[in-house]
């Protein structure tokens, strides 16, 4: 069992690796090509990147646990339905977190500690990451149910493509575009939609045993794919209180620097 587990978990433990170089690339291409201002932009509206990053890892460690059961108990059917369902919700999930953060960006900004002369870069990269919400919680949810589809390797090839193209396309935009903020926060979106769109296109064409169909309104299923996964939203949540708390205090301190 222990070479079939490793083979099953060292891709998602790589795909992770990976998601990390999100923020990594970002912090070097800004802090060298933009301004160190801009870098603590990023830092001020990283609470709301985990936000989005914990509902859509919440669903997806939920929803894969009940999928993968179902999977194992000969209910295919049902869970292709569940399966449908819970990329639905994430999908509508990204579109209410993208309509909403749009219409009170400026409270939520102000909210989370930006000064004056922080402002405008929070304003440039905020606004770009909620245009992408659905990129980025549909890339989390498809990562982890490629595992369950019994894909990792694929789930594994997609998560370092969108890596890759991160780090291209924050060298193009910020280097030879020179668009400053947002470039570095278009690059990460574009690469959060190579996920999205591929897997979107794998689970339409029914390769897998697990694929899209007609979806069930399954309140239950929702309930408990949202109760199973709470711990990994909590932990995102953790992670975005202690970065306001961590901001605030330099802020103090420090101020912008």
């Amino acid at each position: 069992h222990g070479p079939a587990l490793l083979r099953f978990a060292a891709p998602s433990m790589i795909m992770m690796l990976f998601m990390g170089l999100y923020t990594i690339t970002d912090t070097l291409f800004v802090a060298r090509f933009v301004h160190t201002d801009a870098l603590s932009a990023i830092n001020i509206v990283c609470p709301v990147i985990n936000l989005i990053v914990g509902l859509g890892t919440m669903l997806a460690a939920g929803g894969s646990a009940i999928v993968a059961a179902k999977v194992g108990q000969g209910k295919v059917r049902e869970a292709r339905q569940d399966f449908t369902l819970i990329i639905l919700v994430g999908l509508l999930t990204g579109l209410a977190i993208t309509a909403l953060g749009l219409l009170f960006w400026e409270e939520i900004v102000w909210g989370l500690g930006a000064s004056e002369r922080l402002f405008p870069y929070c304003r440039d990269y905020l606004t770009i990451q909620l245009v992408f919400a659905v990129g980025n919680i549909m890339q989390v949810l498809y990562q982890t149910l490629f595992v369950t589809a019994g894909k990792p390797a694929l789930g594994l090839l997609l998560s370092v493509l969108a890596g890759v193209a991160n780090i291209a396309f924050d060298g193009f935009f910020l280097v030879f575009l020179q668009m400053g903020i947002k470039g570095a926060a278009l690059g990460t979106g574009i690469g959060y939609m190579i996920p999205t769109l591929m897997g979107t296109i794998f689970f339409f064409t029914g390769r897998s045993e697990l694929h899209f169909c007609r979806p069930r309104l399954d309140a239950a299923v929702l309930w408990k794919s949202c109760s199973n996964g709470a711990s990994e939203l909590v932990s995102q949540l953790s992670t975005a209180v202690t970065t306001f708390l961590f901001n605030a205090s330099m802020m103090k301190l420090l101020g912008e620097d």
